[in-house]
This record gives structure tokens, C-alpha cells and sequence, in this order.
């Protein structure tokens, strides 16, 4: 499963909520790149940008969360 290239082993057994939001988080290379290109080419903070894509994207992120209760 695509979660479990980005977790250690334990993870699934010891916080299962954790886990599946992991599993079910999915970004695109869009959202990769936008973010990337924001720090590289902008001078923009990692933080910065995460919260921003946080506070564009609650319809993409929430069901993810929403999926790991």
C-alpha cells in the first residue's frame, strides 16, 4: 500500500488514525510542484506555503482526515 512506503513498519498498529490518514493522503504533482517552485523561485517559507495549500484545499484535505476516525 502507498502508505506504507512513507511510515515506519509500526505505525499502522500503534496510531491506526495516523496511519490512515497517510494512506489516504493524496497530492498531486501539481500540488508538489506549486509548492516546490513557491520556495525555490518565490524565496518563500516551507510553512508558509504548506499553510497556505492548507487553507486553499480543505475539500481535498478534510475527507482524508475525516476517512482516518
Amino acid at each position: 500500500a502507498a502508505g506504507d512506503n512513507v511510515v515506519w513498519g509500526g505505525v499502522e498498529e500503534k496510531w491506526p488514525a495516523d496511519y490512515k490518514m497517510v494512506y489516504n493522503l493524496k497530492l498531486t504533482n501539481a500540488d508538489e510542484n506549486w509548492d516546490s517552485f513557491e520556495v525555490d523561485n518565490n524565496g518563500r517559507v516551507g510553512d508558509d506555503v504548506a499553510e497556505e495549500w492548507v487553507e486553499k484545499n480543505g475539500a481535498r484535505w478534510k475527507p482524508w482526515l475525516d476517512a482516518s476516525m
